[in-house]
């Protein structure tokens, strides 16, 4: 009887934090339609949310949140390419990581990391530009552009990947026993 009621109660604690997670999130993804300056500042701090949601419900209910804004994100009026880099990496990536952390060895890890980046990141690019009408005036610069774009977007992905990694360990040492707090 009493593993049925902590069952219910966590059932009943995941759907709230789910809830609040997801409207927090798409609250934030609607901002970046206000405030196009904060393009990826308003989905990294959505997909941040996600850190909290692998810690206590599981990659799983964090996955179905990240369905969830991602869709709502689609349908509402948030900035399209917010959404897109919400969608390909921002979002999802908090959960990915906490996958990733898994593996032993440090440069595997990191070459996963970089690959993994590399490939939502080529994806973002091109729904951008063949879906959003999103226009590139690289074409001055030649091949050169591209490769200092690819170059300065992941010395920023790597110091994202540190940032988020702080967070995960601020959010297990503190914030985590404050929620638990009865």
């Amino acid at each position: 009887m009493l593993t049925a009621v902590r069952n219910n109660e966590k059932k009943t604690f995941s759907i709230a934090l789910g809830g609040m997670i997801a409207a927090l999130s798409v609250a934030l993804m609607f901002l970046s339609a206000l405030f196009q300056i904060a393009e990826f500042v308003f989905p990294a701090l959505a997909g941040i949310f996600l850190i909290c949601a692998v810690y206590e419900m599981g990659e799983g209910w964090a996955f179905l949140i990240f369905a969830a804004v991602s869709i709502l994100s689609l349908l509402l009026p948030a900035n399209k390419d917010a959404t897109i880099y919400y969608i390909f990496f921002l979002g999802h990536y908090p959960i990915v990581k906490s996958f990733i952390e898994r593996i032993n060895n440090k440069v595997l890890k990191w070459a996963v990391k970089i690959v993994i980046f590399n490939v939502c990141a080529a994806g973002a690019f091109i729904i951008s530009i063949n879906l959003l009408g999103l226009t590139v005036n690289m074409m001055k610069y030649g091949n050169i552009g591209y490769i200092l774009i690819a170059l300065l977007l992941n010395v920023t992905f790597v110091i994202y990947d540190i940032a988020v990694s702080g967070l995960v360990v601020t959010y297990s040492n503190r914030i985590r026993k404050i929620i638990h707090r009865h």
